[in-house]
């Protein structure tokens, strides 16, 4: 039986607790909300869910580091460092959409090495920990076996902020790919690929927090992650290429070559 080391028993245990406020507020008929300087919404779920994934963490562990969305970077320097997002799908939340999640990832000195991905409306719940293979709802995962012409492409999401960019990414892929699928959640994307619902993402705009446990999950389901170079995706990463690893070579190929922003 597979045994749950602390640090991701903590963290399966912080996602819950942030499941459980994430779906008290969906249920309620009004959120309040509010744009941030980058534009983006945060709701009181956000505030409420963090607040409560910190708590459980740092009560466990009071010297983590931790970088999280809303409360940002901590000001104490640790080898081990927490990325959080407590609600990722935000707009499908607002809008009564059930795929939004909570995404806690572990990192030792800048590689992830924990990363659990919670859907509470769902309540599927992916984790994994270095080393020790990826899971959801307790049954192992694996990626998918498919080739990039017969894969489906999650893209970034955020048509809002960068719609350009991510038109002229659809457009590269369309010709290349069996079909394409916006999800609403870079967390959902990834933990989707982990268990072969899908075959790769790429995000030419992202934060750690958003990417930290779904590189675990992915990478212990048999898949890769890596930077737009080829590069090991890291705390202070802000791009990703996920997949099930097959053809991930020609991923890094052709957004090398045919990629224009």
């Amino acid at each position: 039986m597979f045994r749950l080391p602390e640090y991701l028993d903590t963290a399966i245990v912080a996602a819950k607790k942030a499941g459980k406020v994430l779906m008290k507020y969906y249920n309620k008929k009004n959120v309040s909300n509010h744009r941030k300087k980058d534009n983006s919404f945060v709701t009181e779920a956000d505030v409420a869910a963090e607040k409560i994934i910190l708590d459980t963490i740092l009560k466990k562990f009071p010297s983590h580091a931790f970088h999280s969305e809303e409360k940002g970077v901590s000001k104490n320097h640790s080898e081990y460092c927490w990325y959080i997002d407590p609600l990722d799908g935000t707009h499908n939340f607002m809008h009564k959409i059930p795929l939004f999640s909570t995404s806690i990832a572990l990192a030792k000195n800048g590689k992830f090495i924990v990363g659990v991905v919670y859907l509470p409306y769902l309540d599927e719940l992916f984790y994994a920990k270095k080393g020790k293979g990826a899971f959801m709802n307790g049954k192992k995962i694996h990626v998918s076996d498919n080739t990039l012409k017969n894969s489906i492409f999650s893209p970034p999401t955020a048509i809002v902020y960068h719609g350009t960019k991510i038109a002229k990414l659809i457009e590269l892929f369309t010709p290349k790919v069996s079909d394409i699928r916006m999800i609403g959640s870079a967390a959902i994307s990834l933990s989707y690929i982990a268990c072969g619902r899908f075959d790769f993402s790429i995000k030419t705009s992202i934060t750690p927090y958003d990417i930290g446990a779904g590189k675990v999950i992915i990478e212990e389901a048999g898949g890769k992650v890596t930077q737009l170079d080829n590069r090991d995706f890291t705390g202070s990463s802000d791009n990703s290429i996920a997949s099930n690893g097959l053809f991930h070579k020609e991923l890094i190929k052709i957004m090398r070559e045919e990629w224009k922003e």
